[in-house]
């Protein structure tokens, strides 16, 4: 390899020694000559003395040959630096330029000759490359920057468009010396920068959330538009000087820059309330670190780095969830506490009940509520439940509370130690209720029968306590209402009936008298069912009447006997559907009901397994309508065996919805589908007056449509309900009007429609 190093230094020592050599020569032979014809020292011939000064000529040529060369490398140098390099003499002529001070002017080589003034070369520049109006202006302030020349860098743009950063010093001497480098890409940078910091200014301030740039000393550097509307304000200047109180875990902080400041300690989402004039908003903050290019701007813990505060305002979702909890709580008609509330409640008074201490149930049935839907319409109706509930909740005291437990039905709880005056509340209460209520210019009389019954004194569990109470209710109603009953033994003898119903229901599920028939539900296409729901039919032996299912399922219930007539009707429902499909069934989903003792019993999963490989009917086609009218032992469990059913492609709906026991909480951890709305709330529809239950049946619906829930409506009896539930959002419609319940071979054929009457279950 070849040392460049040592090749260049010995070719520049060389070179030296011969410049030298020529120097000495050049200098040396004339003096010579003068010295030797002056004193005349020696006698020099002719020829020596043309041999000397041929030397000294020679080596004056090799000399300037020599200078030549060195300034012509140096000159090739400075051409191919990238730097312009220019210097201008004392009176601003051109001494020397590099190419690339030519390109920047943008002049040929013939406009950069030696001894051309400044303004002179600049003016021929700006001709080429600025409008005749501009030159003068340009050249002027070129001028003056050329004869400041304090040596401190300035950046300017020039014709061709390249940016340079110019250094342009006077030295001592009065030369003139300029040195530019081209910094364009660092402006492109910048432009580019430029354009996204605009681009984010834009989106920000258009942006929906609320937005606030903070630096690392806690100042606000930026806040858009949306946040400015979020909280009352002008602007920035307005927003720094309101006092609003802001709440952060529950403490208030009076001024919006003490909030960001405790935002910036806090964690990376945070819940704020905004307490304003009239009116109090909900935000969740989100807090982002704004990375900084350079070590000292990493994001630090201590809340010292930039922060971008993002704000949505929650306070529509807030009052949705405030909504459904209230729902989830209360009977959407008359705002009384429902059954949910019911079942908690009941615990909590239970657990702390004693002899000399008791909780009490007051049970209410109203007498005569029937034929007031018959015959005054069922708004009427509706409005006087609402006027039961406000004067039960005027005869009872604070201490107790109020439930509506379905239609007609009520309960008041008095835990202790008011439970021990529950007979005095009791008959306050029918005195109340038996007096006339007005409504809509109708003089109404119904009256009620009322059970009441004691905890410890009657029994220590809750849900026989709902029982004795039910007995006392049902002896003063078999005896014609309007009385108050306290439960005793003797009530038990009257259940005798009961009883025998309960045997012969048990015969039945042994002997598999429980049919079904099959009701068809449909979406805005009235022609074709998209589904049908499966109802359990009895026929009793003995007696050969057709017991209701709102009788026999209750007493199922009790008897615990739903779990077997679930899964009968369950197996049939799905031997049916199996030939249904094979002869081309006009759905492609079958429902089928099951109460919730049935869910939470551990083979109910196997069973379904079974039965579906059996039939060959896929998981996917089926619908499992959760009827719950008991309290969830284990909601985990329960959760669990719906998963696995769940596995198999099988999807639930949650029936009457608002009249049973479900819970937000169950809302939320099962996996419920479909939203099935109670027909007590659907039937009042069809009165353009009742608008107390269109925004019930709105509220159902947004709340399911929240949810991710589907809504089906079931008790559509007339056309006018069928229209106003289509108008709130309704997108599944059951009920007389469009089909009645027919077996499932009638189905199997086409469906019948249906007429106008009393849905049945």
């Amino acid at each position: 390899m070849v040392d460049v190093t040592k090749f260049t230094s010995s070719s520049v020592g060389h070179g030296n020694l011969w410049y030298n050599l020529a120097l000495l020569l050049g200098l040396l032979a004339p003096t010579l000559l003068v010295v030797f014809y002056a004193f005349d020292f020696v006698t020099v011939s002719l020829g020596a003395t043309l041999v000397i000064a041929a030397i000294g000529f020679v080596s004056v040529i090799w000399l300037a040959v020599a200078s030549r060369r060195r300034l012509a490398r140096i000159s090739e140098a400075i051409d191919a630096t990238q730097c312009s390099i220019v210097i201008y003499d004392e009176a601003d002529r051109l001494i020397f330029g590099n190419r690339r001070y030519c390109e920047v002017l943008g002049v040929s080589k013939d406009d950069m000759v030696p001894g051309v003034h400044y303004s002179d070369l600049i003016r021929t520049s700006l001709q080429k490359h600025l409008p005749p109006e501009a030159i003068e202006a340009e050249l002027a302030h070129r001028l003056a920057m050329h004869r400041l020349a304090d040596g401190r860098p300035a950046d300017r743009q020039y014709p061709n468009n390249k940016w340079e950063r110019v250094t342009k010093t006077r030295l001592p001497s009065g030369l003139n010396v300029g040195i530019a480098v081209d910094v364009t890409e660092y402006y492109a940078l910048k432009d580019q920068l430029d354009v996204e910091a605009r681009r984010f200014a834009a989106l920000a301030r258009g942006a929906p959330v609320g937005i606030c740039l903070v630096d690392g000393n806690a100042s606000i550097q930026f806040v858009n538009d949306a946040l400015l509307a979020m909280l009352d304000a002008v602007d920035r200047r307005a927003l720094l000087d309101s006092r609003q109180t802001f709440r952060l875990n529950r403490a208030a902080i009076p001024s919006f820059q003490d909030l960001i400041g405790a935002l910036r300690q806090n964690a990376a989402e945070t819940e704020v309330r905004v307490d304003l004039p009239g009116t109090t908003r909900y935000l969740i903050v989100r807090k982002a670190f704004v990375p900084i290019a350079g070590g000292e701007h990493q994001p630090r813990l201590d809340g010292t780095s930039e922060n971008l505060l993002i704000f949505v305002d929650i306070t529509k979702r807030k009052a949705a969830e405030a909504r459904v909890s209230y729902l989830a709580l209360h009977d959407p008609l008359t705002g009384a506490l429902n059954r949910v509330a019911f079942a908690d409640d009941l615990a909590h008074a239970s657990a702390g009940a004693e002899l000399q201490s008791p909780a009490a149930l007051i049970a209410i049935d109203l007498d005569r509520f029937k034929p007031v839907n018959d015959v005054h319409g069922h708004a009427v109706g509706d409005e006087l439940l609402c006027r039961v509930v406000e004067r039960i909740g005027a005869a009872i005291p604070e201490s107790c509370r109020l439930y509506r437990l379905g239609g007609d039905e009520f309960a008041v709880l008095c835990p202790p130690p008011s439970g021990a005056n529950a007979m005095a509340y009791a008959r306050v209460i029918l005195e109340r209720l038996c007096e006339p209520f007005t409504i809509e210019g109708c003089r109404i009389l119904i009256g009620a029968s009322v059970g009441v019954s004691s905890l410890p004194r009657d029994t220590d569990n809750p849900e026989t306590l709902i029982h004795y109470a039910d007995l006392a209710l049902y002896q003063g109603k078999n005896r014609g209402g309007g009385s108050v009953h306290a439960f005793s033994p003797a009530v038990l003898s009257s259940a005798d009936t009961r009883r025998v119903m309960e045997l012969d229901l048990a015969e039945a599920v042994e002997n598999g008298d429980i049919g079904i028939v099959m009701q068809p539900i449909f979406g805005h296409d009235r022609t074709r069912p998209v589904a049908a729901e499966t109802l359990a039919r009895w026929t009793n032996r003995r007696t050969g009447e057709c017991v209701s299912p709102a009788t026999f399922i209750p007493i199922a219930e009790e008897a615990n006997l739903i779990a077997r007539i679930d899964l009968a009707v369950f197996r049939q429902a799905m031997v049916a559907f199996a030939q249904m499909r094979l002869d081309g069934a006009p759905f492609e989903t079958l429902t089928v009901n099951v109460s919730m003792p049935t869910l939470e019993a551990g083979d109910f999963a196997a069973e379904v397994q079974a039965t579906l490989l059996g039939t060959g009917v896929p998981g996917t086609a089926v619908v499992l309508e959760v009827t719950e009218n008991f309290l969830v032992d284990d909601v985990q469990r329960l959760a669990a065996t719906m998963e696995t059913l769940s596995g198999f492609g099988i999807r639930f709906a949650l029936d009457d919805f608002g009249t049973g026991y479900t819970s937000l909480r169950m809302l939320a951890d099962l996996p419920v589908s479909y939203l099935k709305i109670d027909q007590s709330f659907v039937r009042g529809l069809s009165d353009p007056q009742a608008s107390r239950h269109h925004r019930i049946v709105r509220a159902i619906i947004e709340m399911a449509t929240h949810l991710g829930m589907e809504v089906i409506a079931e008790g559509v009896e007339s056309e006018a309900a069928y229209d106003s539930l289509e108008a709130l959002g309704c997108e599944m419609f059951q009920g007389f009007h469009l089909a009645r319940p027919q077996p499932p071979e009638s189905l199997a054929g086409g469906v019948t429609a249906g007429a106008e009457g009393t849905a049945a279950a």
